[in-house]
């Protein structure tokens, strides 16, 4: 689902059809063709968009300046206090043009009153964006107040996140993921990296922060990180909270030597190495593994090689039935939903089983204390899925 910020993106004319239920346009919007509400893209000059850089808005003709106004009033708390000042000046400059500023003044008005009527209620958790200056004054932006908006306000800091510094992402994609769990969206696993909802391995992180010291033109912070990345390293062990410091840390550095700028394959963003194996990732990798009470954890596609006996003769026949297909073969789904919770005893007696057979474990963790594994076993489950 994408997000609709103008006309133009609007294809099915579902928005435009929308707006101007609620908004009646004036009749030279009304009696407008298509191409002089939306324009040819490969024809018009970037100087007739509100929004230049994205070329959107339209604002050649007089009705697709009426309709760009609708659009973007509803739609600035997408934006920037920046943006928005920016492209609601080039909207009234081009209405002036057009000599319609009456209209645009109008429709533009009507529709912040009602978004106004509309958030005044709502709480700051029902927004992505909340920012308080030094006077106490918020502004809040990107409202979550159901799926679609919820789904807007990923996208929109998927495509702008470079512009926030990382504390600010991070609380923003927090946000969108509660609420995402709410309505049960499904969003982008870049919103869960800038979230810091992932894991990294100490190696890994310890080789991202060598990495970057090799960009920085600067000998003392170079070294800094040289010496975080030992110390990394030889801890073995990457908490959330030491990953989200260091995440800070680096943005802050990006963002003083302009290597923000150069982002991309070979510079990668600082969330997306330390919290590059997401919860979506670690879910695949359950998907494919077993893990068990001994700490075993084995492939799904090796379990299709258990034979029926051997469950039998090792581990009784109650076993054997649950988990037989006719009482001849192994359903090797069913042994994949019944292993995992069986008491660490028979789970170390059934590996021995395995290891007899010449099925060996894919890893082998410590032993979890109850029935599974914790969650940060799973994570690590999921960067050794990821590597192989």
């Amino acid at each position: 689902m994408d997000v609709v910020l103008d006309q133009v993106q609007d294809v099915t004319g579902r928005e435009i059809h929308r707006l101007t239920s609620l908004y009646t346009p004036p009749d030279f919007v009304k009696s407008a063709s298509h191409d002089s509400i939306c324009g040819n893209a490969q024809s018009l000059p970037n100087n007739v968009y509100a929004d230049p850089r994205y070329r959107r808005y339209p604002c050649h003709t007089a009705a697709a300046t009426w309709m760009s106004a609708a659009f973007f009033a509803e739609k600035q708390g997408s934006y920037n206090k920046n943006d928005v000042q920016m492209i609601s000046e080039r909207i009234h400059n081009l209405a002036d043009q057009h000599g319609i500023r009456d209209q645009i003044d109008a429709v533009m008005t009507k529709i912040a009153a009602d978004a106004a009527d509309s958030s005044a209620g709502l709480s700051d958790k029902d927004f992505a964006w909340v920012w308080e200056d030094e006077n106490g004054t918020k502004d809040r932006r990107l409202p979550l107040r159901n799926a679609h908006e919820v789904k807007a306000a990923a996208d929109y800091l998927t495509q702008y996140r470079d512009e926030f510094i990382f504390t600010d992402r991070q609380q923003m994609a927090t946000r969108i993921l509660e609420k995402a769990a709410e309505y049960k969206v499904t969003v982008d696993g870049c919103v869960e990296k800038q979230a810091g909802h992932g894991f990294c391995a100490a190696k890994t992180a310890a080789r991202f922060l060598r990495e970057r010291a090799r960009v920085i033109n600067n000998k003392e912070i170079a070294g800094q990180l040289r010496k975080t990345a030992a110390t990394v390293e030889q801890n073995s062990a990457t908490s959330r909270k030491g990953l989200m410091k260091l995440a800070e840390v680096v943005d802050n550095i990006d963002r003083a030597f302009g290597i923000n700028r150069q982002y991309g394959p070979a510079i990668p963003r600082p969330e997306e190495v330390f919290f590059g194996v997401t919860e979506q990732v670690v879910k695949a990798a359950q998907v494919d593994h077993v893990p068990m009470t001994s700490g075993a954890i084995y492939k799904l596609a090796d379990l299709a090689q258990v034979k029926l006996q051997d469950v039998r003769d090792w581990m009784g026949n109650d076993l054997a039935n649950e988990v037989s297909t006719g009482g001849v073969l192994v359903d090797r789904e069913k042994l994949a939903e019944i292993l995992p919770t069986l008491p660490r005893g028979d789970a170390e007696l059934f590996e021995r089983m395995l290891d007899k057979s010449g099925i060996t474990p894919f890893a082998k963790e410590a032993a979890a204390t109850k029935q599974g594994l914790r969650k940060q076993d799973l994570f690590k489950l999921a960067a050794s899925y990821v590597g192989n």
